[in-house]
């Protein structure tokens, strides 16, 4: 089972969802749609309106055997990465990346490692 390092644009309860289970679940089609390369393409599907920023993770995830992976082009992730599973992914939250809107203009920060991450995201 190969390990990959990807990134994914989430709400922060579906972040704090992954810390807890240690798992992502597949969308009712059985895929899992990742960025390869970079966060910046896909913080945008991670918009959290209740916290008034928007999240991307970079994960680390365990593919088994019978799953497929894809790597294809989609609108605005010209690198995206698709997991087709019937189960849940093993995965471990690597860093979260945030942007908040300030007069017009995104202000970013990382931060890094599980506890960092828990505690940001129950904190706001």
């Amino acid at each position: 089972m190969p390990n990959l390092e990807l990134f994914r644009g989430m709400t922060g309860d579906d972040i704090l969802e992954i810390l807890n289970r240690k798992w992502i679940r597949p969308n009712r089609h059985g895929e899992i749609y990742f960025g390869e390369r970079q966060f910046e393409r896909v913080i945008a599907f991670g918009a959290d309106r209740r916290r008034k920023k928007a999240f991307a993770v970079r994960v680390m995830v365990t593919v088994p055997k019978e799953a497929k992976v894809a790597r294809c082009a989609t609108q605005g992730v010209p690198d995206t990465v698709v997991i087709t599973t019937p189960k849940p992914l093993r995965a471990q939250v690597l860093e979260m990346h945030v942007r908040t809107l300030r007069d017009g203009f995104g202000e970013f920060e990382q931060v890094q490692g599980e506890w960092e991450i828990r505690r940001f995201l129950e904190l706001i």
